[in-house]
C-alpha cells in the first residue's frame, strides 16, 4: 500500500518542522537519498580527495618544519612557503566548499519541486536531474556572491555574518520552486524571514547539530577504522591524517541531507505565511471536486 505523500506547503510551527523533515527523510529515504548522492556525490569525492591531500601535505610540512634543520633561513623559507601554500587552500577551498553546497541543496531543492508537483510515486532521478541541470549554475555563480556577502557579514562582528546566512538560507529553494531571478529571490528570503528570524534560526541551528552530530560520530568510527589500518599498514603519519580527513570529510556532508531537508519545509512554511499558496490549491480542488460530482449526479 503506497504511503500518503506529506503535504509541503502549510504553515508549521518549529517542533512541526522537524518531526515532518525527519518523517520526509524516513518515507522518501531510497529516492531522496540515491538523487542526493547521484548529483551531489562527484563533487563531494572531489572535495574529499582534495582535502586528503591537502592535510597530507600540510602534515609532511609541520613534522619537516619541526625536523632537525632549525636553521634561520631554513625555518624563514619553511614559513613563507607554508604561508603561500594555506593562502592558496583557502581560496581553492572556498570554491569548493560553494560547490559542495550548491550541489546538495540543490538537489534536495529540485527533488521538492517534482514531488510537489508529481501526483503518484516518488520523483524519479530522470525527473529530478531535469531541474538540477537548469539551475546549477546559476545558482554556483549566484552561491558565490552570496558566500561572499555572508563572509564579509561575519569579519563585521559576526552577527551582521549569522543574519545574512538565515535569511539566505532558502535562496536555492526560492530559485527552483518559483523560477525567479536573483534580484527576486533575493527580495523573497528577506520578505519571508523579516518576521519569522529567531525561529528560522532555532530550526537551522538545531538541524546544524543533528548534521553534525550525526555526522561526527559516523565519520569518527569510519575514519578510525580506516585511520589505524592504514597507519599500521604504510607507518605514514601524513598519509593517514590525510585520508582520514578526506573520509570524514565525505561520510560528514552526507548528514547535510537532513539540514537542506529542513530548511526545505521551512521555505514551504514562510511562503504559506506570505503567499498562502497551497490554501488556493485546496480552494481549486474543492472547486474541481464539486464540478466533477454534479457532473456524475446529472
Amino acid at each position: 500500500m503506497a504511503q500518503q505523500k506529506i503535504e509541503l506547503r502549510k504553515i508549521r510551527d518549529f517542533g512541526e518542522n522537524i518531526s515532518d523533515s525527519l518523517q520526509f527523510i524516513r518515507q522518501e529515504f531510497k529516492p531522496l537519498l540515491t538523487c542526493f548522492i547521484a548529483f551531489a556525490g562527484i563533487f563531494l569525492l572531489a572535495y574529499g580527495i582534495y582535502n586528503g591531500l591537502y592535510q597530507s601535505h600540510f602534515w609532511r610540512a609541520f613534522l619537516h618544519q619541526t625536523s632537525a634543520d632549525t636553521s634561520e633561513s631554513f625555518q624563514r623559507f619553511n614559513r613563507d612557503s607554508f604561508a603561500k601554500n594555506l593562502l592558496l587552500n583557502y581560496i581553492v577551498l572556498f570554491f569548493f566548499v560553494t560547490l559542495n553546497y550548491t550541489a546538495m541543496s540543490m538537489s534536495i531543492a529540485s527533488y521538492f519541486k517534482v514531488y510537489d508537483i508529481k501526483q503518484n510515486g516518488p520523483p524519479t532521478l530522470e525527473e529530478v536531474w531535469q531541474y538540477f541541470k537548469k539551475y546549477f549554475l546559476k545558482a554556483y555563480l549566484y552561491a558565490l556572491i552570496l558566500s561572499l556577502l555572508v563572509i564579509l557579514g561575519c569579519l563585521f562582528c559576526l552577527l551582521p555574518g549569522i543574519y545574512f546566512w538565515v535569511i539566505l538560507a532558502p535562496f536555492n529553494m526560492v530559485l527552483v520552486m518559483e523560477d525567479f531571478s536573483f534580484s527576486a529571490a533575493f527580495n523573497k528570503c528577506f520578505r519571508m524571514i523579516k518576521d519569522n528570524f529567531w525561529q528560522s534560526l532555532g530550526i537551522y541551528f538545531i538541524a546544524y547539530l543533528i548534521y553534525a552530530f550525526s555526522g561526527g560520530i559516523i565519520g569518527l568510527i569510519i575514519g578510525a577504522i580506516t585511520g589505524v589500518g592504514s597507519y599500521l599498514t604504510t607507518k605514514n603519519v601524513s598519509q593517514t591524517a590525510g585520508l582520514v580527513s578526506g573520509i570524514l570529510g565525505v561520510t560528514s556532508h552526507l548528514f547535510y541531507l537532513v539540514f537542506f531537508t529542513c530548511i526545505g519545509f521551512n521555505y514551504f512554511s514562510l511562503t504559506e505565511k506570505t503567499d498562502a499558496e497551497g490554501l488556493m490549491r485546496k480552494i481549486e480542488n474543492m472547486g474541481n471536486d464539486t464540478e466533477t460530482t454534479t457532473e456524475e449526479q446529472y
